[in-house]
């Protein structure tokens, strides 16, 4: 029987340290855990993963361990797994590099409420489960991380592993050894004091080898990516894909394990498969560090999502909101325009070459691009200036929503990504961006300085107040087309083309 739901975390930002949840060693658990570990032909390590796993201070009725075998030959059998403890082997086909798939695989055969990820050569210390387990019994959005250190076994047998485990010994049992600690993660919690400084890329420092997630919050971000087919990568995708949906970051130092092996820096290898798939994640995270200055391209998963509400509104005006935004100085940016009724098919061809324009039903929009950075709603007829986009992402590195008042009594709203959807889960759709606000910060910023407009008022770039004219209106169309010049030659262009009207309009 499931327990009772819990809510998300509604306490600032990534402010972990302002939950509550209960001690190690105070509190009777009540969630069901699955402990999943990804295999490939590593019998004696897997042996001494599973002793640890059988010493756990976690109730062991309330807990599974899953092994998926990512295609060993010969397939992986547990001739004497560990007494007490409930274990079970799924066997996947050998595709390539199926960690990935491996931690799907696992998480989709389980009914747990929670959900750990670890590594098979990795080995627990005694209270690892109950330090991840205690988070996902106080909210239902955390992401937890626990540590590692690296260290050779020897021919440790699994027999001496366990009873070091049941009791507390790990340390004596590595006394005088050489031990390591990745010095990467180590940086990343230093720089952002733990992950709770309010650092946009704290998803950095999350590792797939030892992490916690509850099931329904792994299946609302997607799980992870199986495109990953090589080794790296796949889990901090999957970590920033949680982190822009509103998960809670949370390290914990208390659930440690012990890695087979030093290697605590990928060697020859691991670091040219990175190499690789650098590339490959630079399309799938939006964070700036992730993705090259120039040139300015965009990407699978864009930094910026626009929503227009096109329901009601002209072809004209629509047109003029989709191509000021295509003329934006920021290129990495999607568009979708919520338009049901006659006019979609004619908006459709308009922009049926441009990958970055989409149509979407009436309150579709939201649900489009989910992992995006940030994301804008404007309605239909707002003009967007050259620099606004620019101006709008660095408003919201300080807060997480940006409210614009239009001088037509209309309004637009920029977010991240992030407190929208941490919002969302705390009040639903209606009351977002004040909940939102309340944990993230919030600014209203005058439509002149913000660089958006409505008809008749646009203006051509953040903080300069003018009047260019009517989008729909010759002169806007001016406007626009001098807004999207990309070079000298883009502007003569314009410049003879205004000449030639102006020629036939007094019959030269």
């Amino acid at each position: 029987m499931m327990s009772e739901a819990l809510g998300p975390s509604s306490v600032p930002g990534n402010e972990w340290t302002k939950l509550s949840p209960p001690d190690l060693g105070a509190w009777d658990p009540s969630r069901r855990v699955a402990v999943i570990l990804p295999y490939y032909e590593a019998q004696i390590e897997l042996s001494r993963t599973l002793a640890g796993l059988a010493a756990q201070s976690y109730p062991s009725a309330l807990f599974e361990v899953v092994v998926v075998d990512d295609g060993s030959d010969p397939p992986l059998v547990l001739d004497d797994p560990p007494v007490g403890l409930s274990i079970s082997v799924i066997s996947q086909d050998d595709r390539g590099f199926g960690l990935a798939r491996a931690r799907n695989t696992g998480a989709a055969a389980v009914d747990a409420e929670i959900l750990i990820f670890l590594d098979s050569d990795m080995v627990p210390e005694r209270t690892w489960l109950a330090a991840h387990a205690r988070w996902h019994h106080t909210v239902s959005d955390a992401l937890v991380v626990g540590f590692r250190r690296h260290v050779e076994f020897g021919s440790k047998t699994a027999e001496v592993i366990g009873s070091a485990v049941h009791d507390g010994r790990m340390e004596d049992v590595f006394s005088g050894e050489e031990v390591d600690e990745p010095e990467w993660i180590n940086f990343h919690m230093a720089r952002t004091k733990e992950l709770s400084a309010g650092h946009h890329d704290g998803f950095r420092a999350i590792t797939g080898g030892n992490l916690s997630v509850r099931a329904e919050f792994f299946s609302d971000v997607g799980r992870f990516d199986e495109s990953f087919t090589r080794w790296g990568a796949e889990d901090t995708e999957f970590a920033y894909r949680a982190y822009v949906g509103g998960a809670m970051l949370i390290p914990e130092r208390t659930a440690l394990a012990w890695h087979q092996g030093r290697g605590a820096t990928p060697d020859a290898n691991e670091k040219s498969s990175l190499e690789i798939q650098r590339e490959k994640i630079a399309s799938l995270i939006a964070d700036p560090s992730f993705r090259p200055e120039s040139p300015p391209r965009s990407y699978l998963v864009p930094r910026m999502a626009v929503t227009i509400d096109g329901t009601g509104s002209s072809v004209a005006r629509i047109v003029g909101s989709v191509d000021s935004l295509l003329s934006s100085r920021v290129v990495d940016l999607a568009v979708v325009v919520e338009l049901e009724g006659p006019q979609t098919e004619r908006v459709r061809e308009r922009y049926r070459g441009e990958p970055r324009v989409a149509i979407a039903a009436e309150g579709a929009g939201k649900s489009s691009h989910s992992a995006a950075w940030a994301r804008l709603d404007i309605p239909a007829g707002t003009v967007v200036a050259e620099g606004a986009i620019v101006y709008l992402l660095d408003a919201l590195e300080e807060v997480g929503v940006v409210a614009v008042e239009l001088p037509d009594g209309g309004r637009a709203v920029a977010m991240l990504t992030r407190a929208y959807r941490r919002a969302q889960r705390l009040v639903g759709e209606e009351e977002h961006e004040a909940a939102a606000g309340q944990l993230f910060g919030a600014r209203t910023i005058a439509w002149q300085d913000a660089g958006l407009s409505a008809g008749r008022d646009w203006i051509p770039a953040p903080g300069l107040r003018g009047r260019l004219g009517d989008p729909d209106s010759r002169l806007g169309k001016v406007a626009r087309y001098v807004a999207g010049a990309r070079s000298p030659g883009d502007l003569l262009r314009i410049f003879r083309w205004m000449a030639r009207r102006a020629r036939r309009r007094v019959g030269g």
